[in-house]
């Protein structure tokens, strides 16, 4: 009989670590900026289920690195945290918690209210 419990028991944790969202920390390059610009590192979740306690980290030139509270990402939907450089140089991020089916990217845009993309760089 505890052989029995022991099998199921540890069938059951077999069977949850395969299907528990596994989590991934992404580092996006460093990308140069210009001053004016921005840069945005974006989220994206393609999966059927939402990543929990995302946490997104962006650097710039002349900003201390800006941590964005960690955040829940719906199924289907992106969550993305930026921050403006005070001098031109580099921007990058970190996303930490994403889960497999989610994809990150580091954009940089024209500026702060100009979104158009003027460089993308998938994270890895």
């Amino acid at each position: 009989m505890t052989r029995l419990v022991l099998l199921i028991v540890m069938t059951l944790c077999v069977l949850g670590s395969l299907t528990a969202p596994a989590v991934a920390t992404d580092y996006c390059p460093i990308t140069s900026v210009q001053l004016g610009q921005f840069c945005d590192c974006v989220v994206w979740n393609y999966g059927p289920a939402a990543d929990t306690s995302v946490s997104i980290v962006v650097t710039a030139s002349g900003v201390a690195p800006h941590t964005c509270p960690p955040t829940t990402i719906a199924a289907g939907t992106v969550a993305s945290c930026g921050v403006a450089p005070t001098t031109s140089g580099y921007c990058a991020c970190k996303v930490i918690g994403r889960g497999t089916t989610s994809r990150a990217s580091l954009v940089v845009e024209a500026s702060n209210t100009d979104y158009t993309p003027l460089a993308v760089v998938p994270c890895q």
